[in-house]
């Protein structure tokens, strides 16, 4: 039967703070005094304009808040982030911001935002090899109302597209050819110093990736020729008083600094080999050189000469304290401006923004101050709330996990991830011991690849061995291996079952990981190849977890292969193990969801805190699209023998267990996903396990803090009511919070 749905209280939703995360791939400023206004771009998490009353970044595009929603789109894939945003230098409350696929426009400084109407395009790369290329929208210098965007498609939607009216009208300019290969891009730099003809600057440059570099002398608008000998490959480039700068390449390398004039040509700048980002002073004489890792060498003389390359940077935490305490020595550069009223250059980079007041020029060593408050984009990946002690463990990728108390959600974590030895850790799964919730197992990239703490996530250690078939990595001993994170599920404490990705075979420990052995399946081991077990770290997918009820009980689900065949059938369906993971008997023969095609990549099997052997599952994210396909959440009461399909939610994306509402004997089930037709996050009060057709369903809200990323991880808690947090694709974590749950507290 439909699901009954209704709208419920007034709930809120509140940012649990983690700080940044994601790369900052782009960065722009404009204007003087009380009108400078700053923008920089994510490449998951959207756009941010700075906040100077407040101190802070904010979202430039919120749904529901500052634009309407009918006017974006859900990111995909999850979180498809920012492709570029500018300010107009000639009137700085005006931006354009190219978006999930749409290109905006704001006149009041991001106070509002209106559509404009260059269509619909799904290939503008925010989170593509070439992310960091600047800049690919600009606006011209000297009327706000002229803007340009490259177009990276190889096809006839590629190229350059301008408008002459603020983005009420586009038309492509025949001259600039669309990019010669996929996810390589296009750039363009207006001369502010070239002067003017009519309302439009006169000098511009267009790069566009295979062809080269065309120059227009007539405006944007105008006659573009192909400069002789320009490079077909560029990272940046910017144009000052009749001057080309180049540098990098669209995969975000370094490259030689290049010079071109119209009448010397091109030449290598001596003594700057590695340039990726280039920023110039207003008054064109200072130029930073900035490199991949972010640092820089300076000219004071407008290019003549440069001075030595710092030989290192220092971090310094502000706000967010894991900023200055994590491995990011080499950090990761997406751009550099200056602000030379304040003598502050600005650099977005891998984790967040900086800022450098006074950037030395003698080659010393240069501090650069955390500056990501308001930014959060981290790509979650599962959200652990033990039911007893309401702990976040909150995996993602790139920084593996960050744990916090439940009362700490305001507060940026002094750490974060199992360890400092390697950067760019990707977390897979958390689980807690059954009977002790401070034991904790988590599973990722780098870094030992398992890791377990036995202090509720303060300190973590890496296992002594891990199984021959994943990909060791320092400490342990070296192994042919291929597989990392993936699913991890805890038993009592020492007692593990670890099930790796790249379709790697599962395998058990009894002793915290000092030997392992590969699981069987009635009675006999899997082969390690042909069948899909966990197949990429990216996906948020859980097919394995303990009973923490009756411990050494484990289950597993296995889609078998696409291709359907004997082995396919031989290992299709759920399988549970009462002797600690050694052992594995099929308690189903067949798939759980409607095909092979939703089940394979980002299900979630769950067990009902408190309530075994109740099962849930949902096939998750299935379409990269706006749509909502009917495939809902199924229900077992019978170990996963046979399922029943709960009503209501027709695509969830993640569900979680919450502390059962007054008058009920079951917990709240919280879901995101679609529900008569909207979005947004839900929940189920009087769930009963003998009618599951009957839940009703009342929608908690939409959008948490404007965001239109989706909510791909879900979890609960189980001491209050009313308390569940939401992980988003690329825009770190919410939790949502009843405001009679508020009174109550």
């Amino acid at each position: 039967m439909e699901a009954e749905s209704s709208q419920t209280g007034t709930w809120r939703y509140e940012r649990v703070a983690i700080g940044g995360g994601g790369y900052v791939t782009g960065m722009r400023i404009a204007g003087k005094g009380t009108d400078r206004t700053r923008v920089c771009r994510t490449d998951t998490a959207g756009g941010f304009i700075w906040l100077t009353a407040e101190n802070r970044w904010q979202p430039l595009l919120q749904a529901g808040i500052n634009i309407d929603p009918e006017l974006m789109r859900y990111q995909y894939p999850r979180g498809a982030g920012c492709y570029d945003a500018a300010v107009a230098p000639s009137r700085t409350e005006c931006i354009y911001l190219c978006q999930s696929g749409f290109v905006y426009v704001s006149l009041d400084r991001g106070k509002s935002w209106r559509r404009t109407t260059l269509p619909y395009y799904d290939g503008y790369g925010a989170n593509s090899g070439s992310r960091a290329t600047n800049e690919r929208l600009a606006v011209d210098p000297v009327n706000h109302l002229i803007v340009g965007i490259g177009n990276p498609d190889t096809g006839a939607r590629g190229g350059l597209h301008i408008s002459f009216d603020g983005g009420d009208s586009w038309a492509a300019h025949p001259q600039i050819p669309a990019p010669s290969a996929p996810d390589r891009g296009m750039a363009i730099a207006f001369d502010p110093d070239s002067g003017r003809t009519g309302e439009r600057t006169r000098l511009v440059y267009v790069w566009s990736y295979g062809h080269g570099i065309f120059r227009s002398v007539s405006g944007i608008q105008g006659h573009f020729d192909l400069i002789e000998g320009s490079p077909s490959d560029i990272g940046h480039m910017v144009a000052r008083d009749g001057n080309l700068w180049t540098g990098g390449t669209s995969r975000g390398d370094g490259a030689p600094l290049r010079r071109w004039t119209e009448r010397v040509g091109w030449i290598a700048v001596p003594g700057v080999p590695d340039a990726k980002h280039i920023a110039i002073s207003p008054d064109g004489k200072r130029i930073v050189s900035m490199i991949a890792s972010s640092a820089y060498r300076l000219s004071l003389d407008g290019g003549a000469t440069f001075g030595p390359l710092t030989p290192r940077v220092r971090r310094k935490a502000v706000h967010i304290g894991w900023h200055e305490t994590t491995n990011e020595n080499y950090m990761s550069n997406g751009a550099c401006v200056w602000d030379t009223e304040e003598d502050i250059l600005y650099i977005a980079e891998g984790i967040g923004c900086w800022k450098c007041i006074g950037p030395p020029h003698d080659g010393s060593v240069p501090v650069y101050l955390e500056d990501s408050v308001g930014i959060e984009n981290l790509v979650s990946m599962q959200i652990l709330v033990p039911p007893k002690n309401s702990r976040i463990h909150y995996v993602t990728q790139d920084r593996n996990v960050a744990t916090r108390d439940w009362w700490q959600f305001r507060q940026y974590p002094a750490n974060i991830g199992v360890s400092n030895a390697v950067p760019l850790d990707h977390g897979g799964g958390i689980d807690h011991a059954a009977g002790n919730e401070d034991y904790l197992a988590v599973v990722s990239s780098k870094n030992g690849c398992c890791n377990i703490s036995r202090d509720g996530g303060k300190s973590w250690a890496p296992v002594a061995t891990v199984p021959r078939n994943v990909r060791a990595t320092a400490p342990q001993p070296a192994t042919e291996g291929t597989g990392f994170g993936g699913n991890i599920a805890v038993g009592p404490p020492g007692n593990m079952v670890w099930l790796p990705t790249g379709n790697n075979k599962p395998s058990v420990t009894f002793d915290d990981g000092a030997s392992w052995a590969y699981c069987l399946f009635d009675g006999a081991e899997p082969e390690n190849s042909g069948m899909r077990w966990h197949n990429q770290y990216s996906y948020q997918r859980i097919q394995l977890l303990a009973d923490k009820e009756r411990p050494g009980t484990f289950f597993l689900y296995h889609v078998g292969n696409e291709r359907h065949d004997e082995t396919s059938q031989r290992f299709r369906g759920i399988w549970k193990s009462e002797d600690g993971g050694r052992n594995f008997r099929r308690m189903r023969k067949d798939l759980i969801g409607p095909i092979y095609g939703t089940d394979a990549f980002n299900c979630k099997l769950k067990m009902t805190p408190g309530r075994s052997p109740h099962l849930f599952f949902c096939v998750g994210d299935v379409d990269a699209n706006d749509t909502d396909s009917d495939i809902g959440l199924f229900f077992s009461a019978d170990e996963g023998s046979s399922w029943s399909r709960v009503a209501g939610v027709r695509e969830p994306l993640d569900f979680a267990f919450g502390k059962a509402a007054p008058g009920s004997d079951y917990p709240t089930l919280y879901a995101w996903g679609g529900l008569a037709g909207l979005r947004g996050l839900h929940r189920c009060i009087e769930f009963d396990p003998r009618r599951p057709g009957a839940a009703k369903w009342q929608t908690i809200g939409h959008y948490p803090g404007g965001s239109m990323d989706n909510g791909t991880v879900l979890a609960a808690d189980m001491q209050e009511f009313g308390l569940v947090y939401l992980g988003l694709g690329g825009s770190g974590m919410f939790r949502a919070v009843s405001e009679a749950s508020l009174r109550l507290g």
